[in-house]
């Protein structure tokens, strides 16, 4: 039993990652209430989440660090992609409630257009944390990235997409959702989303790496 509890055990190691998943993302709602730090608090989660990735410490401190000064860099991405949500999210509440002809068609065209955009711009947030750019740099390399990646640009569009989706088109089962959405589901899934990025990354890593060495 004494080898259960030790500190170096798996059980205690797999106790110790789901409170680091829990406490992060209640860091991440709570730093995503003023609405225009949402970009910030997800870049500051993917920081955390490539941190635990390679065992690095104070992933707190470095949470925090990067909230903190990616709030201004953070601004114009979430902007648009509020924009975007917002006008489709429009759209799609029209159709979904008018007798539209060919209704279903239009709804699944509209959610397929909103989920490609995303999908394109789904690594943004990553490459603030881990690269400096000017925005205009991140949303080029993001649309390489998903061209290149589809599969797992994809699977993170739908998943920065699933919330939105839950609150406006389905609000009573997403609110039987909330202890997820509080406790586990944006630092889990951004975890996913690291670990697929991680090997699209290893590219700009290595230029990164190389500029450095010859500064």
């Amino acid at each position: 039993m004494n080898g259960i509890f030790d500190l170096n055990s798996k059980f205690m190691q797999t106790l110790s990652s789901i409170g680091d998943y829990i406490l992060l993302n209640l860091c991440f709602f709570v730093c995503c209430i003023p609405v225009v730090t949402i970009g910030a608090a997800k870049t500051a989660l993917y920081r955390a989440s490539f941190d635990m990735l390679d065992n690095r410490g104070n992933l707190y401190r470095r949470f925090f660090q990067t909230f903190t000064h990616e709030i201004k860099s953070t601004l114009p991405t979430l902007l648009i992609r509020l924009a975007i949500l917002a006008v489709f999210g429009w759209e799609l509440w029209l159709v979904a409630n008018n007798a539209v002809p060919a209704q279903r068609l239009f709804l699944i065209g509209l959610f397929l257009a909103l989920w490609l955009i995303f999908a394109l711009t789904s690594s943004i947030y990553a490459q603030i944390s881990r690269f400096a750019a000017t925005t205009a740099q991140y949303w080029k390399n993001a649309v390489y990235i998903a061209i290149t990646h589809p599969l797992q640009s994809l699977a993170i569009g739908l998943i920065d997409l699933f919330p939105p989706l839950m609150i406006f088109g389905l609000p009573t089962y997403a609110a039987m959702m909330g202890p997820v959405w509080l406790f586990l589901y944006f630092s889990v899934t951004t975890m996913f989303g690291a670990r697929m990025l991680r090997k699209p990354f290893e590219f700009y890593i290595e230029q990164f790496e190389e500029e450095s060495t010859d500064q």
